[in-house]
């Protein structure tokens, strides 16, 4: 890639936001933050990342609401969004497909797995894999 692609990191707690971050740095990406729902939303209708990870479980505005916002707007409907929590039950992963998630990663942050999923996530947007 000529071009790093823009990851936009949602996290209330600062350590999983950092960890995060370094990952996605680690592996090549520019990255911003953002510590709420309402400030994620401010910067994805500003900054057009290329992939949202976004936390469930957050004040105010909870992932699922973010990512059904984020679903709603013109300009942050196509920005797929990874959803991390440390929820694993399988109503809440529904919820968060139906809210819009494209994809689903649980906590604790595994580095590999979240730039796997990251970057395939990316190629699809792309159009170079299906599925």
């Amino acid at each position: 890639m000529s071009l790093a692609k823009h990851i936009l990191v949602v996290d209330d707690e600062a350590v999983s936001r950092t960890m995060a971050s370094a990952f996605l740095l680690k592996g090549g990406y520019t990255v911003s933050a953002a510590c709420s729902g309402t400030e994620a939303i401010e910067k994805a209708r500003a900054e057009s990342p290329d992939l949202i990870v976004l936390d469930l479980m957050m004040p105010e505005l909870d992932g699922n609401a973010v990512c059904r916002q984020l679903q709603s707007g013109p300009e942050t409907a196509g920005i797929p969004v990874i959803m991390l929590t440390g929820r694993a039950e399988r109503e809440t992963v529904l919820q968060a497909a139906e809210a819009g998630v494209a994809d689903y990663l649980c906590k604790p942050i595994n580095g590999p797995e979240l730039l796997t999923r990251v970057e395939r996530l990316l190629r699809k947007e792309a159009g170079q894999v299906t599925g």
